[in-house]
């Protein structure tokens, strides 16, 4: 594969935050870890959740592609190392450990780049391709054929100290970002 542009990729702490306001705002979903990104709504004096499927998962990593965003977890921890609001459709594809491709489609072209994993910077190196990578270089996603969680009632702990999920979704998102 022939690169054309080599970067690093990275994500402050400023960038987490608004990354995952906006997606909030926006889509009415928390980001919490890579096992927990749920859909919230209103409901009456309650708020209900429903957690979303991975687009793709396993040890290393799970990728969430919700509308136009893209997160990347390391693990099923709750260390995002690559958000992304992609302003054309795009496509994740997985190969090992961390690395995947980003296949973006701007104008009937389409534009890959392939993020590799740097362990000793914590950082992606990015080189962007002339030409689509060849299939087995990647894991070919099959598509969730889950059907969808059903809505729960969140049952936040007056002890905002409690790490449970429901505390973890309604004072680290709900609390902080609904208006």
């Amino acid at each position: 594969m022939d690169k054309l542009e080599e970067r690093l990729y990275s994500i402050s702490e400023a960038d987490k935050y608004a990354f995952f306001e906006k997606v909030f705002k926006e889509k009415k979903i928390a980001l919490v870890d890579g096992r927990c990104v749920a859909q919230i709504k209103p409901c009456g004096v309650f708020w209900l959740k429903r957690y979303l499927f991975p687009y793709f998962s396993n040890l290393d990593c799970s990728i969430y592609k919700i509308d136009h965003y893209a997160i990347v977890w390391k693990g099923y921890s709750n260390v995002p190392i690559f958000i992304a609001d992609i302003d054309c459709p795009f496509d994740i594809l997985p190969t090992d450990g961390y690395d995947f491709f980003l296949c973006k489609n701007k104008d009937g072209q389409s534009c890959f780049e392939h993020y590799i994993w740097q362990p000793s910077t914590q950082q992606y190196l990015v080189k962007q391709l002339d030409h689509a990578p060849s299939p087995d270089a990647y894991t070919h996603i099959k598509h969730s054929t889950h059907r969808e969680h059903s809505w729960d009632r969140i049952w936040p702990h007056e002890d905002v100290e409690i790490a449970s999920t429901d505390n973890k979704i309604f004072y680290g998102f709900i609390a902080r970002f609904a208006q």
